[in-house]
Formats: structure tokens, sequence, C-alpha cells
């Protein structure tokens, strides 16, 4: 079957370009889709699952909100992950800032220790790993 697939692919057009040079690229891609969604769909529903084990063991009902028993909940994170933006009215619009990473030994120092850092005249709390500005 995979084999029909890439022979397949490889005829598709007659031009050398293509069998020696494009073809073996959107093939390699398409093995790589094939192996990734799966994986991403896997961890997703994983993450569902750990959500829902946690919210048991917190005696409350857990990710439940999107579909039947929640099972739509990884996709509507993933859809508010990807249109969540950062709008300057809101404080933000310059990006993301790693402590530490970016600013130096100040503010990775403080991030181990005490309740926040101060950089840049703002406060950012130590249980944040990424400060908006």
């Amino acid at each position: 079957m995979i084999d029909a697939i890439y022979n397949f692919g490889l005829h598709l057009f007659a031009g050398t370009w293509w069998s020696g040079i494009v073809w073996p690229v959107v093939w390699n891609l398409i093995k790589i889709v094939v192996v990734l969604l799966p994986l991403m769909g896997a961890v997703a529903y994983l993450t569902l699952w750990e959500r829902k084990l946690l919210g048991f063991m917190q005696v409350r009902h857990g990710p439940n909100r999107t579909g039947p028993w929640g099972l739509l909940q990884p996709i509507a994170d993933a859809v508010k992950l990807l249109t969540k933006g950062d709008h300057p009215a809101h404080g933000g619009g310059q990006g993301p800032v790693l402590p530490g990473a970016a600013h130096g030994h100040h503010a990775g120092a403080g991030c181990l220790g005490g309740d926040s850092v101060r950089a840049r005249d703002r406060r950012c709390p130590t249980s944040m790993p990424v400060c908006w500005w």
C-alpha cells in the first residue's frame, strides 16, 4: 500500500525535477505529518485525562464543558491557543520575555527565591515562566 502511494506520487509528473528533487521532499514531509499528527492528538488527550484525574482527586468536575464528557476540550484548547493574541491595549505588545534567559542573572536569580521578580519596572510572579511586557 505504501509502495503504491509512493509510486503514484513518483510518476505523477514526467519531469526529472519532480522524481529527483520535489517528490522525495514531499514524500518525507508526508511521512513526518503522518507520524506527528497522531502523536500530537495522543498528547492532547493524555492531557485531558490528566486534567480529569486531577479534577477527580480535588473533588471537582474537571474539564467537561465542550462536547460529550469533555472529549472536545483539547480541540477547544488548541483553538484558544491559536486565536489568543497579545493586544497592546491590554498592556502587552512587545512579545514574551523569558526571565533569566533574556535579562541576565539578576532576573533569573529572583525566580529562584521570593514571591516575585522586579524587571523593567514590572512585577512578575515567580510561578509564571513567561512574563508579558
